[in-house]
């Protein structure tokens, strides 16, 4: 037997039909949902594809400053030489090192040193000491890497730095081999090469890509 709802015009039985619809569907509705997280979940929640490359050090964004035009800048140390997105600047050293000799030029005017070497605390390889600063001039992120680096020498083939500090040293203060700086960030350290042959340097170049960057040691060495 039905019991009239008096209020509303519809029955007990009724009422409950559609109770029960509306726990079904809701039902139905759950399982879905649980059913799309789980298949998510076997698939490793792989996100959408982004427009990050692979860079030399890792994973290289989109905001990497573009890549600068071919060509060349020079300056006459001490002075940095600037180019489109770095600036490279060879710092002048002490003149008097506790532990190694200093080479030094007259810039007309004015002796600077240009490196150490000859240092005690070495092994029978005479390392020339340079230290190196590199700024990011850009508004993006910008490697830079050791191999980019080289020494021009008066006579015969370039120098190429030691990809590792000489053993014993803190390699904090030498050049990494390649890292990433950020717009407006300074990169600081030493680098070596072989010197044992006594060679005369005559620049330090960077090469930013195709755009080449060199610190010239125009004087006289003293």
């Amino acid at each position: 037997m039905r019991f009239r709802d008096r209020s509303t015009g519809t029955t007990e039985g009724s009422k409950l039909s559609a109770r029960t619809i509306l726990y079904v569907a809701g039902g139905i509705l759950g399982l879905l949902v649980v059913l799309r997280l789980g298949a998510s979940m076997l698939s490793g929640g792989a996100a959408a594809p982004t427009s990050d490359r692979t860079g030399p050090t890792g994973i290289v964004s989109t905001a990497d400053a573009p890549p600068p035009p071919p060509g060349t800048r020079s300056s006459e140390f001490p002075v940095a030489v600037d180019g489109t997105r770095l600036q490279v600047k060879v710092i002048a050293l002490g003149d008097h090192p506790a532990e190694c000799s200093a080479a030094s030029i007259d810039t007309g005017g004015a002796v600077r040193t240009v490196y150490h070497h000859r240092c005690t605390s070495e092994d029978q390889t005479d390392r020339y000491f340079f230290l190196v600063q590199v700024t990011n001039l850009a508004d993006a992120r910008v490697y830079v890497s050791l191999d980019n680096i080289s020494i021009a020498t008066s006579t015969g083939p370039s120098k190429e730095p030691f990809p590792t500090p000489p053993l014993g040293s803190d390699s904090t203060r030498f050049l990494p081999v390649s890292r990433a700086i950020a717009a407006g960030q300074v990169l600081k350290g030493w680098i070596t090469v072989d010197g044992t042959d006594g060679f005369i340097p005559v620049g330090l170049t960077y090469a930013d890509g195709e755009e080449i960057l060199t610190v010239s040691f125009d004087g006289t060495w003293v």
